[in-house]
């Protein structure tokens, strides 16, 4: 069936629609002409409009007129060839496509444990392609019946034409007996409608394991439609689909901090730097690497992180930010300046922020247009010379320029390209394998404690089993699992691998308080992130009254805090790797005695 399809491209490319299109013109005019010069010799005492030779010309196309008296000149000959050429080519163009698209769906109707995606776009191209080259099998749902899916079809993806809010076209990818679907349609209302409409086809609680059901959606808070309203929260009952949000962007930002951290260079407790983020443009990329700062932030000093946004509407933007998390300051010292990009006053100010005094600064460039990011970095460049600090510049799908930056800088390594979608991981994010055993394993080890005090999953929907959870809850013991490393730099460790010969940290009672605290103003961060306030206990309401520092915490809540910090080297090891105290040669080493 491959090597079918592989041999229909290679037609198509002889007979594509633009190739029709200009023959049809050819054959208009030579017809004309030809049909012109032949009447003039065969019915000489007669005289034809411009309109009727074009008429004339015009009938070929359905394989008459073209019968005529001797003698037929050149043109008329070639008009009369194309036509019938054109002719078949579409209607061939046309019955293969309608051919393949009719075998598409009946393969797909008895396809068993296959990934749907939803979405002909960027995302939903990559995300299938990545997934075909897993070896599964794919079914695409697009609504746009021309767009070009060669590659994909190559690589054995069925693809359907369909909207996928419908329910048919759901049910003709065969998403009941799927095992996975994941759905980038377009906007979060979109998406979400499409999540709601799988979920309905797909809702059975005998079926394990249950159908995973994967969502673009950027905004956490709309994700929660799709989980029912209990009497203390949202939570998730067995009803054998289980959905999960995702965000590319943000699991890119995620990805880049991870292996860029900004606490490059030791922070101890005592230690006066102040991790700054300096953001050339306000997009949704370097939003997202505010927010992933705002998330894994928390030091062992204590001190916030400084954010800086440049940008022409900064105003607006400072407005839209804090009315989607008002406790924003709670978090980040945040300072918006409404300045040009392009602008020479602003790299001036830009170069007096770098070299504040005890800053340990990270620039990130993301302007509206992309393809403005490049003469904005080029222009920066002399401004960051040999200051060693990281530039992130947003270069989509176009990465080698990256490279060629950091080599005329003469800083490489210094530039790093982020906002990208690319094939290599899209969508492993999605599936969130390594990051979900931790996550898991820390949900359980807090279970476990819950359960020791005698607490019930009734009173606390935290405590639910992960297939239940909601997915506010299952994010928030990611970005608990996300923090891991920055507790692990605090306290002078690195992640080694397995077999490294140094023997396995062991944190003392100084490093287990420092680490306690920085977990708990973690904890605090990501409940005023996703909308909670200080008071009662009500997750519905989304009040606890446990957001308040460290120095007045309650001790049994610092016991669990003091428990997540000793469960780390356990959580590493679940990777395959273990945590040691960091050597003089280590890259980074968190100097705690360094004060």
């Amino acid at each position: 069936m491959v090597a079918i399809r592989r041999l229909y491209r290679s037609y198509r490319t002889y007979v594509d629609w633009t190739v029709i299109v200009i023959a049809i013109i050819a054959i208009l005019v030579l017809g004309a002409i030809g049909f012109q010069k032949n009447l003039a010799v065969t019915d000489a005492g007669r005289s034809y409009s411009r309109a009727t030779l074009f008429y004339l010309a015009l009938q070929m196309f359905l394989l008459n007129s073209g019968a005529v008296a001797e003698p037929v000149g050149w043109e008329l000959e070639t008009a009369r060839l194309l036509a019938v050429l054109a002719f078949f080519a579409a209607v061939l163009k046309t019955a293969v496509a309608v051919f393949w698209r009719r075998v598409d769906e009946w393969r797909a109707s008895w396809a068993r444990g296959h990934t749907v995606v939803c979405g002909g776009e960027a995302t939903g191209l990559l995300m299938a392609a990545e997934r075909l080259a897993a070896g599964e099998q794919v079914v695409l749902i697009d609504d746009v019946p021309d767009r070009d899916l060669v590659e994909l079809r190559d690589l054995g993806a069925l693809a359907l034409v369909g909207d996928a809010t419908n329910s048919a076209t759901l049910a003709k990818a065969g998403v009941r007996d799927a095992a996975r679907v994941m759905i980038a349609v377009g906007d979060d209302a979109t998406n979400l409608q499409v999540a709601a409409a799988t979920g309905q086809l797909c809702r059975d609680p005998r079926r394990a394991p249950p159908t995973v059901i994967d969502v673009h959606c950027v905004d956490t808070r709309m994700f929660e439609l799709l989980e029912p309203v209990s009497g203390l929260g949202l939570v998730r009952e067995p009803a054998g689909v289980e959905y999960r949000r995702f965000d590319p962007l943000f699991d890119g930002a995620r990805a880049l901090l991870d292996a860029h951290p900004l606490d490059r260079e030791p922070i101890a407790a005592c230690s006066p730097l102040v991790v700054q983020l300096v953001l050339f443009g306000f997009t949704r990329e370097s939003e997202c690497l505010l927010l992933q700062t705002a998330r894994m932030g928390h030091y062992a000093n204590g001190i916030r992180p400084k954010v800086r946004i440049v940008a022409p509407d900064a105003a607006a933007s400072e407005r839209r930010l804090r009315f989607r998390f008002p406790a924003i300051d709670n978090i980040l010292d945040l300072e918006f300046v409404a300045s040009e990009l392009e602008d020479p006053r602003t790299l001036t100010r830009v170069d007096g922020w770098l070299h504040e005094p005890r800053m340990l600064s990270t620039v990130a460039i993301s302007p509206r247009d992309a393809d403005d990011s490049l003469p904005i970095a080029m222009s920066l460049s002399p401004y960051i010379a040999d200051s060693g600090v990281p530039v992130f510049v947003r270069l989509s799908h176009r990465p080698d320029l990256a490279r060629l930056l950091a080599e005329r800088s003469g800083a490489p390594g210094s530039w790093h390209v982020f906002g990208e979608l690319t094939r290599a991981g899209i969508a492993n994010f999605v599936i969130q394998a390594g990051q979900d055993r931790q996550a898991r394993a820390i949900h359980d080890d807090y279970v476990r404690r819950r359960v020791e005090r005698g607490d019930k999953p009734a009173d606390y929907p935290a405590m639910r089993p992960w297939e239940q959870l909601s997915e506010s809850y299952r994010e928030s013991n990611r970005h608990q699992a996300d923090h891991i490393p920055v507790k692990l730099r605090a306290a002078g460790c690195v992640i080694a691998a397995s077999d490294d010969p140094r023997p396995p940290a062991i944190w003392t009672a100084d490093e287990v308080e420092l680490l306690a605290a920085m977990e708990h103003a973690r904890w605090n961060a990501n409940r005023w992130l996703d909308g909670w306030r200080l008071g009662p206990r009500n997750d519905a309401r989304k009040t606890h009254p446990k957001l308040v520092p460290w120095a007045e915490l309650d001790e049994p809540t610092r016991q669990y805090d003091r428990g997540a910090v000793r469960q780390i080297p356990e959580l590493v090891g679940l990777l395959g790797r273990k945590a040691v105290r960091a050597a003089a040669s280590d890259r980074q080493v968190a100097r705690t005695d360094s004060c």
